[in-house]
């Protein structure tokens, strides 16, 4: 299910994607996502222009990674910090039939905030709502495409 589709349903603004190309890293390709994230909220400001810039990596029938380090503009404090995440997808089964996808979240912190647990606690809890809805309408996209998914999601 495209990412770039999702972004839309969960009515973020002004998405854009570049085509996925080859990196220095070989059997890697790496892409840049922008978008506007509606935020709202008390004390978040109603929108932040996002850059998720994101490097793939696949390993044949065993799987693949998914990198992504995210910034932020028009937020407080936005350069005190990056957020990171990675997707594994690997086979849930011998025969490849089903897959089960892991996603991690890491923020990184270049520069101490007193805001440091509340901004933990929003990315923490606004990324995991992003991940499970991604898996749920993929699902959904799978099984309206007829094909009947299999795979599992889990927000680590």
């Amino acid at each position: 299910f495209p990412l770039v589709k999702y972004h839309k349903r969960q009515g973020d603004l002004d998405i854009a994607a570049t085509p996925w190309q080859a990196s220095d890293h070989a059997g890697e390709h790496d892409r840049e996502v922008r978008f506007r994230r509606i935020l709202g909220g008390i004390g978040r400001p109603p929108s932040a222009r996002t850059t998720k810039v994101q490097r793939c990596r696949a390993f044949g029938r065993h799987g693949l990674v998914l990198h992504g380090v995210y910034s932020m503009e028009d937020i407080p404090y936005r350069d005190c910090f990056t957020i990171q995440d990675r997707w594994v997808v690997e086979p849930a089964d011998d025969r490849g039939a089903s897959i089960k996808i892991r996603f991690e979240l890491d923020i990184k912190w270049s520069k101490s905030t007193i805001f440091k647990r509340k901004i933990e606690s929003s990315s923490k809890s606004d990324l995991e709502d992003f991940y499970k809805g991604y898996a749920k309408d993929t699902a959904q996209f799978l099984k309206t495409a007829g094909r009947e998914p299999k795979e599992t999601a889990k927000a680590a």
